[in-house]
């Protein structure tokens, strides 16, 4: 892997609007003179208690000479140790980076679905 220089911006916001409702927003920026040089990207969260999370989100490389936008929307439903996942996405080929564990993914537009269980 070669090491790539960029500034990063990022900002969340998670507002509570009652004991059962929630409100999160995202939103980023990175610009590197690299690969596709600036991006952005946002995400709304809504958070229903205890089991239901539905977001939508949406990422675009704006300083690239063919700009590109990726989104992605969906819910899931957490019970105890049960998650189970599903969305639609225009996915970006690349690493996906997610609590310090990183994966290769193939870019990609279709539905996806997800099922985790913890023991």
């Amino acid at each position: 892997h070669e090491k790539k220089k960029s500034l990063t911006f990022v900002g969340d916001v998670l507002w509570k609007l009652n004991r059962k409702l929630s409100l999160r927003g995202e939103l980023q920026h990175m610009n590197t003179q690299m690969d596709d040089k600036a991006w952005i990207y946002g995400m709304l969260e809504v958070g229903v208690a205890p089991h239901w999370m539905i977001y939508v989100g949406g990422m675009r490389n704006y300083g690239a000479e063919n700009p590109e936008h990726f989104y992605n929307i969906g819910a899931s439903f957490a019970h105890k140790s049960l998650r189970v996942s599903a969305g639609y996405a225009k996915n970006r080929a690349g690493y996906q980076c997610a609590g310090g564990i990183c994966r290769s993914v193939p870019g990609y537009t279709g539905a996806i679905a997800s099922v985790s269980y913890v023991f």
